[in-house]
């Protein structure tokens, strides 16, 4: 006669964002009763534990319970955060391929140890404090630090409690992140610096040398008002025996991806051309170049048969 199933535990439901915000936290859950995950709504998956029958699990049973770990590891593997477990005594018990490449460690050489064992120092992310925090008080904690182990490297974590005991960490490395704040931070400070003197100015051109946006120190130069030059050609508002060596020192930029230096003359309003030695950017992306910015450093007005040479 055959046994009798025992009784399943409620299912629990979570939608796939929320589960891989807190993977660590419903892998635990699903040691309790199975967790059906879903996406816009529909069932997709479910999360359940091996062995709910008494007499142990059937060949499907294990079938399914294999197939469901698979996915999990895909998934867990697919995030782009970092996924670190400890258990009660702050020992490794899981790492995501995302923390491997992270620590530099294979998992398997992580699991079981501390930090101490694995890295030489007890407090080498200058988390000790904060993981004994989240594992006595059981609340979860947010927050960036500074890696000590690796310097240079500043880490955004989001620690969580584990039902049963431990502490799981989603983690990532925002290093390039700060590098680029800096570089917009100091290219928005060189940009004011360029601003502020009255014989520089910079010309956005798209693809086309078309005019996107200028400073007004050109405007103030040539008498143009920024309506009546946008989407104009540059090449418009230039001296004409300077308009090709202009267009192919533009072009050559754009395909070798280089700056060229171009001394030219614009018009202007007033009784004189306004002389100029112009930069001329690439603005690159993936494909190619998508335009160009250009720095315009106004040197005196003459005449254009001396700067023809």
């Amino acid at each position: 006669m055959a046994s009798t199933p025992s009784k399943s535990p409620s299912v629990q439901r979570v939608s796939a964002a929320e589960f891989v915000r807190s993977i660590a936290v419903w892998q635990e859950r699903a040691l309790e009763g199975a967790v059906t995950i879903t996406y816009h709504g529909r069932d997709r998956l479910v999360l359940s534990p091996c062995g709910l029958r008494e007499d142990g699990p059937d060949d499907a049973t294990s079938h399914a319970f294999l197939d469901l770990q698979g996915r999990y590891e895909l998934l867990k593997n697919s995030i782009n955060e970092g996924l670190v477990v400890w258990d009660k005594d702050l020992r490794f018990v899981e790492l995501n391929r995302y923390g491997e490449v992270f620590f530099g460690r294979a998992e398997a050489s992580l699991i079981g140890k501390t930090f101490a064992e694995c890295f030489g120092r007890p407090n080498a992310f200058g988390l000790d404090d904060k993981l004994h925090r989240t594992l006595h008080t059981g609340q979860e904690d947010q927050f960036e630090f500074d890696s000590e182990l690796f310097p240079g490297r500043r880490i955004a974590m989001h620690l969580i409690p584990k039902p049963c005991g431990g502490v799981a960490g989603i983690f990532q490395n925002l290093t390039e992140q700060v590098h680029v704040a800096r570089r917009t931070a100091r290219a928005e400070c060189l940009l004011g610096a360029i601003g502020a003197h009255p014989d520089v100015a910079i010309i956005s051109l798209d693809a086309f040398a078309r005019i996107e946006e200028c400073a007004a120190p050109f405007l103030a130069w040539t008498g143009f008002s920024a309506s009546a030059l946008e989407h104009s050609a540059l090449t418009d508002v230039l001296e004409r025996p300077f308009r090709r060596r202009f267009s192919e020192g533009f072009i050559k930029a754009l395909e070798s991806r280089a700056p060229q230096i171009n001394r030219v003359e614009f018009a202007s309003k007033g009784s004189h051309p306004v002389a100029c030695t112009l930069t001329i950017a690439p603005l690159a992306n993936g494909l190619g170049a998508s335009g160009a910015c250009v720095v315009a450093t106004r040197t005196e007005n003459r005449a254009p048969t001396e700067l023809s040479a």
